[in-house]
């Protein structure tokens, strides 16, 4: 009876320890997620790449139809060069962001000379983006499928 009450107090202890350090997370950021991500927005807005991804981990986890679906920053940057490549008249638009914990979620205009081809001024995506330790660990672009336009836009370019 005595080795259950010293393996539950064992127990309780360790429990309070572990769930005592995992309430504090954003205390091991060394740059916040809003200054790490409104950076990122600065510079991509700008079309400065290599500066929006300057505080991207090397080994982020990239998940994005434009660009690409890969496990590296120098993967990510390779595919944002392509896709402007292929978007001429390439214009950017961020909404707010809004902050949970780590991550970041935004939406972005994007308008470019093979989107108004199709008839369209503009499509809408959404950005998810998750920091730790001051770097971007995670990033995921979806078309955002409220807006009428994105929906157009899925339609006219899903391969059949």
């Amino acid at each position: 009876m005595r080795r259950i009450a010293i393996l539950t107090g064992l127990v309780l202890a360790l429990s309070t320890i572990v769930s005592a350090s995992s309430l504090h997370p954003a205390h091991a950021q060394t740059i916040g997620p809003r200054s790490v991500i409104e950076a990122y927005k600065t510079a991509f807005a700008k079309g400065d790449f290599a500066t929006a991804l300057v505080n991207f981990a090397d080994n982020v986890a990239v998940s994005d139809p434009f660009t690409c679906v890969c496990t590296t920053k120098a993967g990510f940057l390779a595919g944002l060069q392509a896709a402007v490549q292929q978007n001429p008249g390439l214009g950017l638009s961020f909404s707010d962001t809004v902050y949970v914990l780590d991550s970041g979620i935004h939406r972005l205009a994007v308008a470019s000379d093979p989107i108004r081809a199709l008839g369209l001024t503009r499509i809408w995506v959404t950005e998810t983006i998750v920091v730790f330790q001051g770097k971007v660990i995670s990033y995921g672009v979806a078309l955002d499928l409220s807006d009428p336009s994105t929906v157009q836009f899925a339609t006219l370019t899903a391969n059949p």
